[in-house]
């Protein structure tokens, strides 16, 4: 039953961002994707309830935050744009099922190294396919005409460039992972930069800026965090000397030009931000309008597109109680991570290499789960639904909050029954931070050299 769920599980991970597929009619599509997600779904479950019995994470990650999430957006549902209502309920519904789903795989032994690594390498082929078509002119695939049917480079295999570069940003954090033990090799890393290269290449192929950002973003956290700081002067050189030949076509490309355009400074940053400045002063101004109902889901565009930026979606079409809701929960998935936090301070690469190789893994889990939590919020101040209204774009980033959450309760409960290692940190003694190894049923203790 696990065997099946985690390979169910990849195949929907690994295609979420992807609306659609050449010779593959759209509806089609869409019913074998959501065979996948909601055959996975019941298995784990299952798994579950005759391992341990199905136990919800508490709080704001849990059903109370789910029904308070629903109350707070009462105002935005009933004064929601046609057929919006039903669609935003469900929107919120699917997060959380998400959520939970991941969070009781985990808790019952769930490989979730390999449902994120081989969900990951699935997407980076995809994005690959988007930068050849681009660069060799092959495939020569156009979107369904439901999807403008524009040319595979231009929007790649989703709706819209900015929801296809966001989706696949949620994929670095976690093929970071290829190389995060202490016995990478050299193919392991040779992979891993071209899978990312993949991701960034297609990103940068649609032209999709929020996604981008917030993968470099991502890949320079990771490398302060995990690289040698030679290795991030070689990393930078490198990609500096390859986009030096294409440094003309990508400033037109990512609109890098229209900042040398005429008028006022306010009027060039709103006219590279493709309006989306002035979209923000205007959510405000509606804001004060109705600061406590809103106007409702849909019910607010700037010059017919939604308000690119998460928050100031929700505070307009929900009023202010909305997004302080869904804020409470962020910081709830965050509450859970404050041990990690800690714990990635005081443990670096080096003093693992001599410990546990399943300590090494463990503490790198942590990282990317961390960094996808991050990276996700990172998109949020650039896309107008990401958590709330694009589902399949933000999948993973929903079961690694799910991930989050139990990772936080088996070291808490030290549960031995997961596959999986839990580890205590303590930082009490100046001697140094002993750390607990549960690996199956024997102890381990490590002492490490104190930082400090």
């Amino acid at each position: 039953m696990k065997a099946v769920a985690t390979i169910l599980m990849i195949l929907y991970l690994g295609t979420s961002p992807v609306y659609w597929l050449p010779y593959l009619d759209v509806s089609l599509f869409s019913n074998i994707k959501f065979l996948l997600i909601a055959s996975s779904i019941v298995l784990i479950w299952m798994l579950a309830f005759s391992n341990k019995g199905i136990v919800f994470p508490k709080g704001m990650v849990g059903p109370m935050g789910l029904l308070l999430l629903v109350l707070s957006a009462m105002f935005a549902l009933l004064q929601a744009k046609e057929g919006l209502l039903v669609k935003r309920l469900i929107d919120m519904c699917l997060g959380f099922v998400m959520m939970w789903s991941f969070f009781l795989l985990t808790k019952n032994g769930g490989d979730i190294r390999r449902i994120f690594l081989y969900s990951a390498l699935t997407m980076a082929v995809l994005c690959w396919l988007t930068v050849t078509s681009k660069l060799l002119g092959v495939p020569v695939w156009v979107a369904p005409s439901v999807f403008n049917s524009d040319p595979l480079y231009v929007s790649g295999f989703g709706s819209l460039r900015t929801g296809w570069s966001g989706g696949i940003a949620l994929f670095i954090p976690v093929l970071l992972l290829l190389t995060s033990d202490n016995r990478s090799t050299f193919i392991s890393i040779i992979i891993t930069l071209l899978a990312i290269a993949g991701i960034v290449g297609s990103q940068l192929t649609v032209a999709g800026r929020a996604g981008l950002l917030a993968s470099l973003m991502i890949i320079s956290l990771y490398s302060i965090v995990r690289v040698k700081k030679i290795y991030i002067v070689v990393i930078v050189l490198l990609m500096v000397v390859s986009v030096i030949p294409f440094s003309d076509y990508l400033l037109v490309h990512l609109r890098f030009d229209r900042l040398e355009g005429s008028g006022g400074s306010a009027d060039v940053l709103n006219h590279f931000s493709a309006g989306r400045i002035g979209s923000y002063i205007q959510a405000l101004s509606w804001f004060a309008e109705k600061p406590f109902t809103g106007f409702g889901f849909g019910q607010a565009t700037f010059g017919g597109h939604e308000i690119h930026n998460f928050w100031l979606r929700l505070l307009v079409e929900g009023g202010v109680l909305l997004p302080a809701t869904f804020f409470s929960v962020l910081l709830a998935i965050l509450f859970r991570l404050r041990k990690q936090f800690k714990m990635l301070k005081n443990v670096n690469d080096h003093e693992l290499k001599d410990s546990s190789v399943s300590v090494y893994k463990y503490t790198n889990l942590n990282l990317s789960v961390l960094m996808i939590i991050l990276c996700g919020v990172i998109i949020s101040f650039f896309e107008p639904n990401v958590f709330l209204g694009s589902f399949q774009n933000t999948a993973i980033w929903w079961a690694a909050a799910g991930v989050a959450i139990a990772m936080q309760e088996i070291k808490s409960d030290k549960d031995k029954n997961v596959v999986g290692d839990s580890l205590d940190v303590d930082t009490s003694s100046s001697a140094g931070i002993n750390i607990e190894i549960e690996s199956d049923t024997k102890w381990k203790s490590v002492k490490l050299k104190d930082k400090a």
